[in-house]
């Protein structure tokens, strides 16, 4: 079974009377009634391609919106795991901790952060619905495709290029968050080179903190 670490393909919690069975997909089509509401947030797509390498990046939130600097914390959470040595599962399991503890601050998980994080907990993901990064290369966005002892069981090593982007994504409809939540999504994202001494962040001209992502856009 899988656990859901690079795609949404994971199992959800069972769902509660009237609640959505699941979040909304990140880059799905809005449907019309969500389209004639007020937005919530201004989201700032990119495409970048560096040195042929192509990936859906940065993304940023100011962090006046809910959620942000729980998705902030665990941004650099992950960035910090990723380096020569370290497993590709590192990041994952670094982001993950972070954002459960932040549920759980927001009384949001229904068990323990140690239940929500053990293999078979996992409520922590009802909020997250995708994976938190992915490799690239030229001319791909990702390689899912890939045997498990190459992608998720591989260990980093110098030259590899990736994406780290946890977020966190509460639908309009869940009753399990609270009115000021619902319909908001967050996700950072950046793309990574791991170096022979650590890594280095191809998007680092974009600012991850909200007052220098004001003066990066006033200067646009």
């Amino acid at each position: 079974m899988s656990d859901g670490t690079y795609g949404s393909d994971f199992p959800l919690p069972p769902a509660a009377d009237g609640l959505a069975p699941r979040p909304a997909a990140p880059r799905a089509r809005a449907s019309a009634s969500a389209l004639q509401q007020p937005p919530k947030l201004t989201e700032i797509p990119a495409f970048t391609a560096y040195m042929g390498m192509q990936w859906d990046t940065p993304d940023r939130t100011p962090t006046a919106v809910p959620g942000a600097v729980e998705a902030a914390a665990a941004h650099r959470a992950g960035l910090a795991a990723v380096g020569p040595g370290h497993r590709f599962t590192d990041f994952h399991h670094a982001v993950m901790e972070v954002i459960a503890h932040g549920l759980d601050d927001w009384d949001l998980l229904p068990v323990s952060v140690d239940e929500a994080l053990s293999d078979a907990g996992q409520h922590h993901r009802r909020y997250l619905i995708c994976g938190i990064g992915h490799h690239l290369g030229l001319d791909v966005h990702d390689c899912a495709q890939a045997a498990p002892e190459a992608y998720q069981g591989a260990t980093m090593g110098e030259g590899m290029v990736l994406t780290v982007e946890p977020g966190l994504y509460f639908h309009a409809h869940d009753l399990t968050v609270p009115p000021e939540l619902r319909g908001i999504g967050v996700r950072i994202e950046d793309g990574i080179l791991v170096t022979s001494g650590g890594s280095e962040v191809l998007s680092r001209a974009l600012p991850l903190d909200a007052d220098g992502l004001e003066q990066w856009t006033a200067g646009r």
